[in-house]
């Protein structure tokens, strides 16, 4: 499926009540790299529907130029390992933007970041992109080494409970929040920090040993943009320490963020931008990929 074309040759059946639409919008949209296209109704209002979860593009065909509502979802920071952190969300973002006619508009699609071992913090996700409309990749999170500290994205990644605890990392305004602050310092073990969503912070790891597992993963955000409400982006929980109650797994956030696991973590959902769990030893989990959709309301 290399290129879509909105056409009224792809009309159907019980679909006939659209040509009347068609026949007066003469904008007809054509797209690579396999997006899903859907014709979807929001308030009155019918919308040409692209959902990207490759890099590709979107290409105004007709006389006229339009307005285009987006959702765009950066790749998911993965989390720390060893007292490891959760990871922060991709940043996101939504809004509208003018496009003018006949012209390409290239969507990147940002993978998360990949998972760790060895006390390493976690690595950050890959930017996502509408044309000119960029959102961050989700910081990684803190792992148990000195220098594993938390990294900053479009939500931050949490605080480690070990020797890279202390504060969560910072998440770029208007994508996302921060992560949580480990309960850990230099000296003293205890559960890290969840990482930062799109919709609010990481909770902090609590104090001790074994820490108190609260370092849950930060909300995600809603969106109806595809046709029903669903929530993606929120961030990696962070983990316990042992397994002493309360013990792991620590959920991650809304929207598919992963939870931390005593040996292995659980990934961020695919396709969310959600960070990735915290690990107690073992392997963290991957950042969730990221997501971005294109819709054109008919004209």
């Amino acid at each position: 499926m290399g290129v879509i074309t909105a056409s009224r040759a792809g009309l159907k059946g019980g679909q006939r009540k659209y040509r009347s639409l068609i026949d007066a919008n003469p904008n007809i949209y054509s797209s690579t790299g396999s997006p899903s296209y859907s014709l979807i109704s929001r308030d009155g209002i019918d919308y040409d529907t692209y959902t990207f979860t490759a890099t590709g593009s979107v290409t105004i065909q007709g006389t006229k130029a339009n307005v285009a509502e987006y959702l765009v979802i950066a790749g998911g920071g993965s989390g720390g390992n060893n007292r490891g952190a959760g990871g922060g969300a991709g940043g996101y973002l939504t809004g509208t933007i003018g496009i003018a006619a006949n012209t390409a508009v290239t969507v990147v699609v940002g993978a998360g970041g990949a998972a760790v071992s060895a006390s390493a913090a976690g690595n950050q996700g890959s930017d996502s992109s509408f044309g000119v409309v960029s959102a961050t990749g989700g910081g990684g999170g803190g792992g148990n080494n000195a220098g594993s500290l938390p990294t900053t994205g479009g939500s931050g990644g949490g605080g480690s409970g070990g020797n890279g605890g202390g504060a969560g990392a910072a998440g770029v305004s208007g994508q996302g929040f921060a992560g949580g602050a480990g309960g850990g310092t230099h000296t003293t073990d205890s559960a890290a920090g969840g990482g930062g969503g799109s919709s609010a912070v990481g909770l902090a790891g609590g104090a001790g040993n074994p820490g108190a597992g609260t370092g849950v993963g930060g909300a995600g955000t809603s969106s109806s943009i595809t046709g029903s409400a669903v929530t993606r982006a929120g961030g990696g929980g962070g983990s316990a320490v042992s397994t002493a109650s309360p013990t792991n797994p620590v959920a991650g956030g809304s929207g598919g963020g992963g939870a931390s696991g005593l040996t292995t973590a659980t990934a961020g959902t695919a396709n969310t931008g959600s960070g990735g769990g915290g690990s107690h030893s073992g392997t963290s989990g991957d950042g969730g990929s990221g997501f971005v959709v294109v819709a054109f309301p008919r004209l």
